[in-house]
């Protein structure tokens, strides 16, 4: 995971902030759950801030988006809470940090305060659901054969929302 190139945000960035907040709640927060939130902060945070949200993939999963890294750094949880953060390894410098919102784009904290009002308190399972909507991004790539969901797709599906 190297530097933000055109995005607002790290992925590691949003599962942390998600992470933290449902620490903050006394909330678990599950895989499954957490790639939800990410995915729902990345549709919002884009279709507002008319930006590309975060810099990594989106695929279109047998139980909806997800975050192929952060799948891949947090897969060993499995269906426990996450009691971990996302973390930045520079292999220069050995250094190791967690990843944290760039404090620059401060709508964006806007954004991912009422995409965790609207979502945080729902489960993995009513997340899921939500996804699964028919016409949504997830529903039209994975019943297209799967991959890469397109952020186009993304950030127009959920502008339209907003004008429901």
């Amino acid at each position: 995971m190297g530097d933000t190139v055109g995005a607002l945000h790290r992925a590691g960035a949003i599962a942390n902030y998600m992470l933290d907040r449902g620490a903050d709640a006394g909330l678990v927060i599950t895989h499954l759950k957490l790639q939800k939130l990410v995915y729902y902060a990345y549709g919002w945070g884009s279709a507002i801030l008319d930006a590309d949200f975060f810099a990594e993939d989106i695929e279109a999963w047998p139980h909806g988006p997800v975050v192929p890294a952060l799948w891949h750094e947090f897969k060993g949880y499995r269906a426990n809470p996450i009691t971990g953060r996302s973390i930045r390894y520079d292999p220069n410098t050995d250094a190791v940090s967690i990843y944290a919102l760039d404090k620059r784009v401060r709508a964006s904290k806007r954004v991912l305060a009422d995409v965790w009002d609207a979502y945080g308190r729902m489960s993995a399972s009513q997340l899921r659901n939500l996804t699964h909507s028919p016409g949504s991004p997830w529903h039209d790539t994975y019943h297209d054969g799967g991959g890469v969901i397109d952020k186009d797709e993304i950030r127009r599906y959920f502008q339209s929302l907003g004008r429901s």
